[in-house]
C-alpha cells in the first residue's frame, strides 16, 4: 500500500468552523422570525457556508485518500471510513429530532411523523417533507445526501481503479448538466441532478494542485481571502449566476488561498477556533434542535427581541455542540477507529 502523506490542515479546520457558523447565524435569524412572530429579515447569506463545506469536502477526499488509489481494497477502506465518520452523528441527530417530535410535536416545525419518510431520511434517500420540499427529516441533512452521493462516486473510481479526477469529474458533470432537463416541480428522482455537486470537484482540483505543490504565493493568497470573504458576505446573488458559480467560485478561491497559507497557519490558530472546527459537524447537525429553544424561551418570558434571540440561539448551539463533540463524537470516532483496525 502506498505510504500515507496526509497531514492536518489547520486552516481548513478553522474554515470548517467559519462555514458552520455562517449557517448557524442564518438559521438563528430564521428561528427568531418564525417563533417570535415579530417579522424581520432572515440573513440568507450564511447559507454560503454550505458551498464552503462542499469545496472543503472535495479537497479533503483527495488529500486524505490519494494513497488508496490503485490499492486492492482502497475502495472499501475509503467507504468504511467515510460512513463511520458521517453516519453515526447524523443518525444521533436524526434520532434526537424524532424523540423531540414524539414527545413535544408542537415545537417541531416543518416535520411530520411518517415512518417511511423518516426511514428514507436515515439512509440519505431524497423525499418530500411536510412542506412539499425535498428534504430529509433532519432538514440540514440535505447536504449529506449530496455528500454521500459524492462519496459513492469516489468509491466507484477507487473500485474500478480509474483516474479519479476524470471518472468523478465526468459523472458529476453529467448529473449537473441534467439540471437543464429538470422540471420546475421535480420529483425526488431528479434531486441529485443539481449543478451544486460541481463544488465537490472544485475542491478536488485544489487537492490535485496541492499534491503537485501548486500553491498561491502568500500575498495573493491574503488578498484573495479578503476579496472572497467580502464578496460572499456582501453580495446577494448580484450577478444572477447559478449557485455553483455565484458561491462556488468564491468558496473555491477561499479554500485554495487558505490551504496555500498552511505553512504560515500551522499551530498558530487559537485552540478555541480549532476545537470548534473539529466540532463543526456536531454544530451543523444539532443546532436545528438546540437553537430554536432560544426564541421559545424568550417568547415565554415576553421578550420580543430578534437580536437577543439570535445571540441566545448561537450561544446555546455552541455550548451544545461542544458537549456533543466532546462526549459523543470523539468517543464514537475512537470506537470506530479501533473497530476498523
Amino acid at each position: 500500500m502506498k505510504k500515507r502523506t496526509y497531514h492536518r490542515y489547520d486552516g481548513v479546520q478553522a474554515l470548517r468552523f467559519f462555514a458552520a457558523f455562517l449557517v448557524l447565524i442564518t438559521h438563528s435569524t430564521l428561528y427568531a422570525t418564525e417563533r417570535l412572530g415579530i417579522g424581520g429579515e432572515v440573513w440568507g447569506t450564511g447559507a454560503k457556508g454550505v458551498d464552503i463545506f462542499f469545496v472543503i469536502s472535495g479537497f479533503v477526499m483527495v488529500i486524505s485518500s490519494h494513497h488508496l488509489i490503485g490499492t486492492p481494497n482502497g475502495w472499501s477502506t475509503f467507504l468504511l471510513k467515510r460512513c463511520t465518520r458521517v453516519v453515526p452523528l447524523y443518525w444521533m441527530a436524526t434520532t434526537l429530532k424524532l424523540v423531540i417530535l414524539l414527545l413535544a410535536a408542537s415545537v417541531v416545525l416543518h416535520a411530520k411523523f411518517d415512518w417511511w419518510y423518516i426511514l428514507k431520511s436515515y439512509f440519505f434517500i431524497p423525499s418530500e417533507n411536510i412542506d412539499g420540499k425535498i428534504k430529509p427529516f433532519l432538514g440540514v441533512g440535505w447536504t449529506l445526501v449530496f455528500e454521500m452521493f459524492f462519496y459513492l462516486i469516489f468509491t466507484l473510481a477507487l473500485f474500478f481503479k480509474k483516474n479519479i479526477f476524470l471518472f468523478v469529474g465526468l459523472i458529476l458533470l453529467a448529473f449537473s448538466s441534467a439540471t437543464i432537463l429538470r422540471p420546475t416541480n421535480y420529483s425526488p428522482l431528479w434531486y441529485l441532478m443539481d449543478a451544486i455537486i460541481l463544488e465537490f470537484y472544485f475542491g478536488m482540483l485544489i487537492g490535485y494542485l496541492m499534491l503537485k505543490n501548486k500553491r498561491l504565493p502568500t500575498m495573493p493568497s491574503c488578498i484573495a481571502i479578503f476579496l472572497a470573504i467580502s464578496y460572499m458576505l456582501l453580495s446577494n446573488n448580484s450577478l444572477h449566476l447559478p449557485r455553483f458559480l455565484e458561491n462556488g467560485i468564491p468558496a473555491t478561491i477561499l479554500v485554495w488561498s487558505i490551504v496555500s497559507l498552511e505553512r504560515h497557519l500551522q499551530d498558530r490558530i487559537p485552540s478555541t477556533i480549532m476545537f470548534f472546527g473539529a466540532a463543526s459537524y456536531a454544530l451543523y447537525l444539532f443546532h436545528p434542535m438546540i437553537a430554536p429553544a432560544a426564541p421559545e424561551i424568550l417568547k415565554r418570558l415576553s421578550i420580543q427581541n430578534s437580536i437577543i434571540s439570535v445571540i441566545f440561539s448561537i450561544t446555546l448551539a455552541m455550548i451544545a455542540a461542544a458537549i456533543i463533540h466532546r462526549f459523543a463524537e470523539i468517543p464514537a470516532a475512537k470506537f470506530f477507529r479501533k473497530l476498523n483496525k
